[in-house]
């Protein structure tokens, strides 16, 4: 949010002002507010024009400076221009230390770019200035997730909802903790909660459905994540997890759409061509399969599941040689080239041992 700070002045002290130094200074004051005004507008734009004519003029406090460059940092943010973002915020965070929503501004910017250690202390510092901020100790819960610290992770979530128990997007992380440790009621349960606060919320139904289809209950999955489609029809999450879902239940010829309208929506997503090559490879189209690996193969060369998969479908269409190249490459993944040498090693040492003994045989 962009705060809006406006310069008051009374009819009195215009006048005084004008009877003192004529026409020009009350031009420099209207000129002035409409910096502000602009600084303070909606449009990026504007902000940018605004503020920048504020902060090269440097007339103000620090306070309304520090004000100016966080207004600038966050049309900066909302046009993804983060390193721009990121100076502003911190040019403001120098006029004004105790200036807390630049803070969680920052540690947004910082979780967006995955330099999650100075998000932390970004929100190490709002907490400081706010121990009552649900949203820092979200933000900061949000962070350890994504460094797999959950341990960290989970007393800030229950943190968060202690402060604001309405708090949608904590109880659908939370919910998520619970799933990657298993404890789908829980999960399940959070979930729920988050979608009787706002039932209109797609993505905690896909979430919620993700958590069924985990627990093998790929009916009441499908069921969610119709219901996300319906509020989201442009979520490729929901279109690649109802497909992954049909393809657990073994429907495999209705999952394939799903994942095409899932690589409509977001191309070059490999876990989408992974899941419709699965489903290619099990209907027995084997020829569009391989060029779904292939396609994830581009994305991430170094893809396992989709080597292995690929070798698989060249076995399965008698192209024995493709088969033998990609396990090739597979092994070569796992064990490294030294890992290699040393097979070959013993495969030759295991050679000669057997050529050994089947000459003493023969003798």
């Amino acid at each position: 949010m962009i705060f809006s700070f406006y310069m008051k002045t009374t009819l009195f002290s215009l006048i005084l002002l004008t009877a003192l130094w004529g026409a020009t200074p009350m031009a420099n004051v209207r000129a002035g507010d409409k910096d502000w005004d602009n600084c303070n507008a909606s449009g990026p734009e504007q902000v940018i024009q605004g503020c920048t004519a504020i902060i090269q003029a440097s007339q103000e406090s620090n306070q309304k400076l520090a004000q100016a460059f966080y207004n600038r940092g966050i049309a900066y943010k909302h046009q993804n221009k983060l390193n721009n973002a990121v100076g502003d915020f911190t040019q403001a965070l120098r006029l004004n230390p105790d200036f807390a929503d630049v803070y969680y501004q920052r540690a947004l910017v910082y979780g967006h770019r995955r330099e999650y250690d100075q998000a932390i202390q970004d929100y190490n510092q709002l907490i400081r200035l706010n121990s009552n901020s649900a949203r820092g100790f979200y933000g900061r819960g949000w962070v350890y997730v994504r460094k797999g610290d959950y341990d960290h992770a989970k007393p800030d979530l229950d943190q968060a909802l202690l402060l604001n128990p309405q708090y949608v997007d904590a109880l659908c992380q939370r919910g998520s903790w619970y799933v990657h440790q298993d404890k789908l009621d829980q999960a399940l349960e959070d979930f729920s909660q988050a979608l009787r606060i706002d039932p209109t919320y797609a993505d905690a139904f896909i979430l919620r459905g993700n958590a069924y289809s985990r627990n093998g209950q790929y009916e009441i999955a499908i069921q969610d994540y119709d219901k996300a489609l319906k509020l989201n029809p442009l979520s490729a999450d929901g279109y690649y997890n109802r497909g992954l879902a049909y393809e657990l239940e073994g429907r495999f010829s209705i999952a394939i759409p799903d994942f095409d309208q899932a690589l409509r929506l977001k191309p070059g997503d490999p876990d989408a061509y992974m899941g419709r090559g699965w489903a290619y490879a099990k209907t027995g189209d084997y020829d569009q399969a391989i060029k779904d690996y292939d396609q994830t193969l581009q994305i991430n060369p170094t893809d396992q599941r989709a080597l292995s998969n690929r070798r698989a479908a060249y076995f399965r269409k008698g192209e024995y040689t493709h088969a033998l190249a990609d396990s090739w490459r597979l092994k070569r993944l796992k064990l490294g080239l030294p890992g290699i040498a040393i097979q070959l090693v013993l495969l030759l040492f295991s050679i000669s041992v057997l050529v050994l003994v089947l000459r003493k045989r023969l003798k």
